[in-house]
């Protein structure tokens, strides 16, 4: 943990870094008590009952003996005003990555499993959020703001590998599209019955990123005959259609055929679920692999238990 947070300060304190992450030249340029390191790690911190509080909280925690006392809220707010969200997501990045450097952790098969899931999050009942985000109604007819969030989760390691916050109506499926990209060729992505399309698979195709991804039982002709068939494992070819065309048009990616390995697994109770996955040697990944694959994607579920409690987005 020591070095994880010597790596956060020492990439606070990055001269390139701050400067990289500046609204305006001047923004951060003097050395004052709220100096860029301390107000990103006041915004770590978590969230504040209120900026009075952040502002004490800041001065006597943090590890900042010496910083005087009496940092005002009005202060506290023009610097959280200065400071671009950017800096945060590119430090989790470079955080993230370091750690993957210095601890490689678990792998299966030599890839780094990287579960996707998305969760919608209830925001403050603001209007200018309800129009950023749009809103969803409750059992009292309150329309609450409420934002989508997809996230990248290592989910053998248990670290939190990126995600996107955005407006509820823009989907999981664009989300998971945007997200891809991030991604290295030694990650497998696990996917959930409502990410996969032909797009979808087609961008990992483009981008070389392998998956697995549950499908629904009806997903397409080419599953319905794969179940029908009593086969456990066989290579499909799907084409696209019109839809899926016009999608892969937009993505700037070939619409060309997909092969695809379905695999079929047994669950108890009698439960068949189909699993798709670009991993097509059946000889270096058995069928018989995929079930316990699957279920290690149920990181990212528990993840969110989480991270809503401590976001306490809802006092932001």
């Amino acid at each position: 943990m020591r070095m994880v947070l010597d790596n956060i300060r020492s990439t606070l304190n990055d001269p390139e870094f701050v400067a990289g992450h500046r609204y305006q030249p001047t923004d951060f340029s003097r050395q004052r008590t709220l100096t860029f390191e301390r107000v990103a790690l006041s915004l770590l911190s978590g969230p504040i009952v209120s900026l009075r509080h952040g502002a004490d909280a800041l001065c006597q925690g943090l590890g900042l003996k010496g910083v005087p006392l009496g940092v005002t809220k009005q202060a506290l707010s023009k610097a959280y005003r200065k400071f671009p969200y950017e800096a945060l997501i590119e430090l989790q990045q470079r955080v993230a990555g370091w750690f993957t450097e210095q601890v490689p952790g678990s792998r299966w098969m030599g890839y780094r499993l990287v579960a996707v899931d998305g969760t919608k999050i209830r925001l403050p009942l603001d209007p200018e959020l309800a129009e950023t985000f749009g809103t969803q109604g409750n059992q009292t007819a309150t329309e609450r703001p409420m934002a989508l969030y997809v996230s990248h989760f290592d989910a053998s390691n248990g670290i939190p590998l990126g995600g996107e916050l955005s407006p509820s109506y823009m989907g999981e499926r664009f989300l998971a599209e945007r997200l891809l990209e991030e991604r290295a060729s030694t990650d497998l992505m696990l996917y959930d019955r409502g990410f996969p399309s032909f797009a979808l698979f087609a961008l990992h195709r483009h981008l070389d990123r392998a998956f697995c991804a549950r499908l629904t039982l009806n997903f397409c002709t080419e599953v319905i005959e794969f179940l029908k068939s009593g086969a456990h494992d066989a290579i499909i070819e799907w084409r696209a259609n019109a839809g899926p065309r016009r999608d892969c048009a937009q993505l700037g990616i070939s619409a060309a055929p997909l092969r695809l390995r379905l695999v079929r697994v047994s669950l108890p109770g009698g439960t068949t679920e189909v699993l798709a996955t670009s991993l097509l040697d059946a000889e270096a990944f058995p069928a018989h692999l995929f079930k316990d694959l699957y279920q290690q994607r149920w990181a990212v579920e528990e993840s969110f238990k989480a991270l809503k409690p401590a976001l306490r987005v809802e006092q932001f």
